[in-house]
Formats: C-alpha cells, structure tokens, sequence
C-alpha cells in the first residue's frame, strides 16, 4: 500500500484537536533536530540568503506585510492597547515584571532604581549598556557598576 496523496485534502482530526502521535517526547526530538540545525553556520547562512532573496521580491514582502496587519483589525488592537495601559498601572504587576537594579558610582555611591530603564533615565546612559553591564558583556557603564537587587 502506497501513499499517492499530495497532503491537505482532508483533516485526519477533529477541529482544535492535536495529532495524538504528537507527543512531548516527539516534540522535544523535533527540537533538538532544528536547534541543531541552525546552530550550523551553513544552514544558517543558507536560509538567511534564502530570506533576504524573498524579501526583494515586493508581492512577498506586500503579501507577509498585509498578513501581520490583518491579524487584528484596528479596533481590537486599540482594546488590546488599552487593557494592557489599564494593567500596568497597576504599581504590584508592574513591580511583579521589573527587575530592580542598584548602581554603583565610582566613589561608592549605591543608588537603587525600579528598572534598568529607570536607571537609564536616572543617569542619561543607554539602557543596552546598563544591560551589557548586568549579563557580563562590560564591566562599567558610563562610570557605573549595576547589579540585580534580589
């Protein structure tokens, strides 16, 4: 017995249901297969020459463009917008989602900010290098050291 179908002309599940085959343990195998894959430097580059050819052609770059725009009609991204205004507001979620950082200035000073955006207002340096500074990539920015505030 063969199988001579090209695929999508029906759906073997119900609506809304997942291929029961489909398990965590298949999941997990196909993972790994595509990390794999792209942390090889030829595959990479491979299909990163292959995205920046389909991106010269305008009817796809139109095509992708018009598909993310439709996903939500003006109306339901101003609700969207707006509830998640209404949420931040809220001082205990916004406190819940940022990380406090202490800078430290040359001669000692400590000073503790909300976030590492907030310490980027604070003290006029780019928030990328705060960021630097707290992953390890730098050592100073801006004549301070910043550490996490647990």
């Amino acid at each position: 017995m063969t199988n001579i179908s090209d695929g999508g002309d029906g759906r073997p599940f119900p609506t809304g249901k997942l291929n029961p085959a489909c398990t965590e343990r298949v999941k997990t195998i196909i993972g790994t297969k595509n990390r794999v894959h792209f942390k090889n430097p030829v595959y990479k580059k491979l299909h990163s020459d292959l995205a920046k050819e389909r991106w010269k052609d305008p009817s796809y770059r139109k095509k992708l463009q018009a598909s993310s725009k439709s996903k939500y009609s003006e109306e339901v991204r101003k609700r969207i917008g707006e509830s998640r205004k209404r949420i931040w507001q809220d001082i205990e979620y916004r406190q819940s989602k940022l990380t406090p950082v202490m800078s430290i200035s040359k001669g000692g000073t400590r000073l503790v900010h909300i976030s590492a955006t907030d310490a980027s207002r604070n003290l006029k340096i780019p928030c990328a290098n705060i960021c630097k500074v707290l992953s390890g990539e730098r050592k100073t920015a801006g004549g301070y050291t910043f550490e996490k505030v647990l």
